[in-house]
């Protein structure tokens, strides 16, 4: 059986070689550019690929540990309860819920434009 596996590699090797040597000569050399950069590109991807995958499943392992149930002490049957409370109503927000709008501002002044270099009179 190994030597079965062994003659098909070694002819699925001869073809690729074969078939790289045919279709690289009659290639012009600016796709056989194009064609090595992306090969390159490709392989350097890899490597940060892997340590982005590498990354992401160290997180998740470590999230699970931590959201495992631990085991209880055997003195310790009831579970712990937290209570959160509101904050207290003050009378103001019961009494008016728009109390926290601000007040509008006070009106302004209508304001005068002198034109530069014409007349004195004011625009209104």
């Amino acid at each position: 059986m190994t030597w079965l596996r062994f003659a098909v590699f070694i002819v699925a090797l001869a073809c690729s070689i074969t078939l790289a040597i045919f279709i690289g000569t009659r290639l012009t050399e600016q796709v056989l550019a194009v064609i090595v950069g992306v090969m390159a590109g490709v392989a350097a991807s890899i490597p940060t690929s892997l340590i982005i995958v590498w990354f992401a499943t160290r997180s998740v392992a470590a999230a699970s540990a931590r959201t495992a149930p631990r085991e209880r002490a055997a003195g310790d049957e009831s579970p712990r309860v937290v209570i959160v409370q509101p904050p207290p109503a003050t009378p103001s927000a019961i009494a008016d819920p728009y109390s926290y709008f601000p007040p509008p501002p006070p009106a302004r002044e209508r304001r005068k434009f002198t034109i530069i270099g014409g007349d004195d009179s004011s625009l209104e």
